[in-house]
């Protein structure tokens, strides 16, 4: 599942870099974005203009969940730290760490941490 989840984040992540709200609503976890459209992601989003980032370290959270501890650079910004929730599920509140699809919480990538995760 690490690998999987890694690439969902990292297409989430370059999505944002290229300000394409639908990739990002793509790669979201379905939990979220069951009942929400793309505009709320770039409601969420828009005007925070992602120029890089870097993936450091990733920990199990629950069986089907992996946190990824980034650092962040938006524009006009310091690097900050964030931890990015990746889930498998295969439905809205079903987390499976076999079956289903990877999303990011983009919740998560709204508030900066102070330490990355262990």
């Amino acid at each position: 599942m690490k690998k999987l989840a890694q690439r969902t984040l990292e297409k989430f992540l370059n999505a944002w870099q290229k300000e394409d709200y639908f990739a990002m609503f793509k790669h979201s976890q379905i939990t979220w974005s069951h009942s929400r459209s793309k505009h709320a992601i770039e409601a969420l989003f828009g005007g925070r203009k992602l120029e890089s980032y870097e993936i450091i370290a990733v920990a199990r959270g629950g069986d089907a969940l992996l946190k990824f501890s980034c650092h962040l650079k938006l524009a006009g910004r310091e690097p900050v730290n964030f931890i990015a929730n990746v889930i498998r599920e295969t439905g809205p509140y079903q987390p499976n760490e076999t079956a289903g699809r990877c999303g990011v919480n983009p919740l998560t990538l709204l508030k900066p941490v102070e330490s990355e995760v262990h």
